[in-house]
């Protein structure tokens, strides 16, 4: 991976990862806060509830001992329609319902005497339904609202041999069980609020109260309290959006504010107070957290900015830092090729911009290294030339016999010599010429040259001694004949290119020189070069291991001469190659 993209995601994780730390935690933070609210709300409307719902049963229960108060009393002052084995229903009814009057709070009121068998006696009251209509029972309507002495009107209604059904009384008292807990509790002298009772006008709730003559417990009242009244209570507290549910130990619904709508519900349950009742609060998931989903969107949005930001700085930081080692970098990889006049032109006062320098003085070093190095070569180089070619001269005349005919011992010794010396004075011209080109010394004649005729030329010349190898030299292709090209430098290229060629073809081998528009391609069937030397072949002096260990004569220059002479041209030389099949240089001309 490169290094700026390593920059870029290192600074994205020292950005980002704290940054989403912190919008969690913040998501983390609010979801405690608005359920630690939620959960307070509901508590406070829990017990408000339950605080409502006691109050108003507990009222049930002051009034039925109210009620229970005045009978007494009036039992006290002689008042006879309750006595212990006798009633007057009627009047009893009557008297109750103006004791009970508004009559909404109770369905109905029971009448029970006291004693270890509790008996009911009477059961007088209205039976309210939900719509607000209110019957009286056991009394005819009108009766009551006319007024009218209900004995006298029972006793009329009787002699007309007409009973309570014919009335149309509607009276249908709710039954209670002897064995009642509120029955039980008031028989004992306590008031009590009993347990929940299904009923036709729905749930109850059903309390008592004694009744008290002189001190002593006469009788036992009880009542079914109309929980309709709760409803709006609990409404009011709950509020919009929620709902109160009052419910007894077996989970049965007491009273309720009313039902929500939708599955998911956030719950809170708390006991009433009274017995095992429970108040239970309800409020919509989505609605609860909506602030919460507010609150999450908006963190996203901002880790997204933030996101966004650390990545255009981390692209800003990269480059600042990146660009100049990569000027440094592709600066170092033209010095590699051979290019020591490039530098860096990187100017900075930081640590980067010290290293810019001191790559720039390290590169005009070698230059001038370099320099020095090819006048030393040219100097040397042409300091051997005259001695060499000088030399070159006497083996040739020593061999024609021009100052004697020579043995054939000193024939064989004169020709060795004169080979070396050919090899020398070749070596010798290469230095020079590597020297001259990078010291810009070499000026192309360029003229409208015919490549193919050229790469014939080449084809020609080479051809004895590819024979003399046992390699076969072929030549194949059209060139342009109007190539504009320095037809001398040319032919070195090619030369040096085929004789390379032959060189490393074995015997039986074939070498082809193929020309097609401006790309001349030189083909062997050698040994091939590894992968790894493709790019060093082209450097001055390098020469290609090889497999048995030998070395072959020469200074390694041809190659690097070639590329150079090319690269006058405006060409480019490449090789590709596959060891144990063979070599391809190709020359393409602009």
């Amino acid at each position: 991976m490169r290094l700026r993209y390593k920059m870029i995601l290192l600074f994205l994780a020292v950005s980002l990862v704290p940054l989403t730390g912190a919008v969690l935690l913040v998501l983390h933070v609010s979801e405690r806060s608005i359920t630690r609210q939620v959960h307070d709300a509901h508590d406070r409307i829990g017990r408000t509830s339950a605080a409502l719902a006691m109050d108003y049963l507990r009222t049930g229960v002051v009034k039925l001992e109210t009620v229970s108060l005045f009978l007494g009393k009036e039992v006290e002052s002689g008042a006879t329609y309750i006595a212990k084995g006798k009633n007057d229903q009627v009047v009893l009814t009557n008297r109750l319902n103006d004791l009970v009057n508004p009559q909404e709070v109770f369905n109905d009121l029971q009448y029970w005497n006291a004693g270890e068998n509790p008996k009911q006696e009477v059961a007088v009251s209205q039976q309210a339904d939900y719509n607000g209509q209110f019957a009286l029972n056991a009394l005819p309507q009108q009766a009551y609202q006319q007024k009218i002495d209900i004995g006298q009107w029972l006793q009329n209604r009787a002699a007309a041999n007409t009973n309570l059904e014919q009335m149309n009384v509607q009276y249908e008292p709710t039954p209670v069980q002897g064995n009642s807990e509120a029955l039980h509790e008031a028989n004992k002298g306590n008031s009590c609020i009993g347990t929940l009772e299904q009923t036709k006008q729905g749930p109850t709730v059903v309390v008592s109260a004694p009744l008290r003559v002189h001190g002593d417990i006469y009788g036992v009242l009880l009542g079914h309290m109309n929980l309709a009244p709760l409803q709006p209570l609990l409404a009011s507290a709950a509020g919009e959006g929620r709902s109160v549910t009052l419910c007894d130990g077996s989970g049965a619904v007491i009273a309720t504010s009313g039902e929500l709508g939708g599955d998911a519900m956030e719950e809170t349950t708390l006991p009433a107070g009274y017995r095992d009742w429970t108040v239970a609060v309800r409020e919509p998931r989505n609605t609860v957290y909506a602030p919460l989903a507010e609150v999450r969107t908006q963190a996203w949005i901002w880790l997204g900015v933030g996101a966004t930001l650390a990545l255009l700085l981390a692209l800003l930081v990269s480059a600042h830092l990146v660009k100049p080692i990569s000027t440094l970098t592709l600066a170092a990889e033209s010095m590699r090729r051979g290019e020591l006049s490039v530098r860096s032109a990187v100017r900075r006062g930081d640590e980067l911009g010290r290293l810019a320098s001191a790559f720039d003085e390290m590169a005009e070093s070698l230059q001038a290294l370099d320099r020095a190095k090819n006048e030393f070569l040219s100097h040397v180089s042409h300091e051997l030339r005259t001695p060499l070619t000088s030399m070159q001269l006497s083996v040739v005349n020593l061999l024609d016999g021009t100052v004697g005919a020579p043995s054939e011992v000193q024939a064989r010794a004169l020709t060795r010599i004169r080979a070396d010396v050919e090899r020398l004075i070749r070596m010798v011209n290469e230095l020079l010429d590597i020297a001259r080109i990078e010291a810009g010394g070499v000026t192309l004649r360029k003229a409208d040259v015919d490549l193919s005729q050229v790469a014939r030329d080449c084809v020609e010349r080479l051809d004895a001694m590819a024979r003399q190898r046992g390699v076969t030299l072929a030549f194949e292709g059209n060139g342009p004949a109007g190539r504009s090209c320095d037809a001398e430098r040319l032919q070195q290229v090619i030369l040096n290119l085929i004789d390379n060629a032959v060189k490393f073809t074995p015997s039986g081998g074939r070498v082809t020189v193929a020309v097609q528009g401006g790309r001349i391609a030189v083909r062997d069937t050698g040994i091939g070069i590894p992968g790894e030397q493709l790019d060093k072949v082209f450097e001055p002096f390098h020469q290609v291991p090889q497999p048995d260990g030998t070395k072959h004569a020469g200074a390694g220059l041809g190659l690097a001469i070639a590329r150079k002479l090319v690269q006058l041209h405006g060409g480019t030389l490449r090789a590709s190659s596959e060891p144990g099949r063979g070599s391809e240089f190709t020359v393409e001309l602009p």
